[in-house]
């Protein structure tokens, strides 16, 4: 265990032990602490997926009601990741 490492309990349903143990052997190589780091990764890029499903969507009903043009994804991506950088200094003058 790291030196800065909290330990923290959990409580589970008896009927749901053996199926957790059975998750930490296959993805935590029988660790716990390992198996709810690789648990957290997993949920943190079910959540980036479920915002970027959420962005998708929007950006199909502005374009459904005419708020932005109909570009392929390859395009708008393109002009999106080649915008010029802001800078984060304010203007001098």
């Amino acid at each position: 265990m790291a030196r800065n490492a909290v330990p923290i309990t959990l409580s589970l349903n008896p009927q749901d032990k053996e199926r957790f143990e059975h998750l930490v052997a296959r993805f935590g190589h029988g660790n716990r602490s390992e198996f709810l780091r690789a648990a957290m990764d997993r949920m943190e890029t079910a959540e980036i997926a479920a915002d970027l499903r959420e962005l998708r969507a929007y950006g199909a009903r502005r374009r459904a009601e005419g708020a932005l043009p109909a570009l392929p994804t390859a395009e708008r991506t393109r002009r999106v990741l080649n915008r010029p950088k802001r800078s984060s200094r304010p203007p001098s003058g």
